[in-house]
């Protein structure tokens, strides 16, 4: 007896087609909602580093949320920007550049913040294609000489 389909009937060795269909496109599919899931990730870290990348050259051209501070201090304060990641695994880099080129570092001056961070696949299956670091650059002018020396955060 086989069943009524778009009026034809399907005959009873038909009837485990449609599992077998199921098991070649089920795999697909699994990588594909994945795929999906690891990017949204991946762009949620990529947000995240530029964030706190803009927020250090902020504090850095400030001295800090709390004012004289030193660079142990502002990397510190630097690493609770960032919220998406571990702030363990960043690498952040502070640098001062006399842009008028009198010989001393003033007011006006560029302050140059850098951040890596090692980008990680959330589900393990895109970490082929998900490898690599996410880095961002943000300079800004300072607004008062830093109580800073220049370098990366230890």
């Amino acid at each position: 007896m086989g069943s009524r389909l778009l009026g034809r009937t399907r005959s009873d060795n038909e009837h485990g087609a449609t599992l077998v269909e199921f098991a070649f496109i089920l795999p697909i599919f699994v990588l594909f909602v994945f795929g999906i899931i690891d990017f949204g990730w991946a762009f949620a870290q990529n947000l995240d580093v530029t964030h706190a990348t803009r927020e250090a050259a902020r504090l850095a051209v400030v001295n800090g949320a709390a004012g004289n501070e030193s660079l142990t201090q502002l990397c510190t304060d630097i690493r609770g920007r960032l919220s998406e990641v571990n702030p363990a695994a960043a690498t952040i880099s502070l640098g001062l550049q006399d842009t008028n080129a009198d010989g001393a570092l003033d007011a006006g001056d560029n302050v140059t913040a850098s951040i890596s961070y090692p980008l990680r696949s959330l589900s393990g299956l895109s970490s082929r294609f998900l490898s690599g670091n996410l880095s961002a650059t943000a300079v800004m002018r300072m607004e008062q000489l830093p109580s800073w020396t220049q370098g990366s955060c230890p």
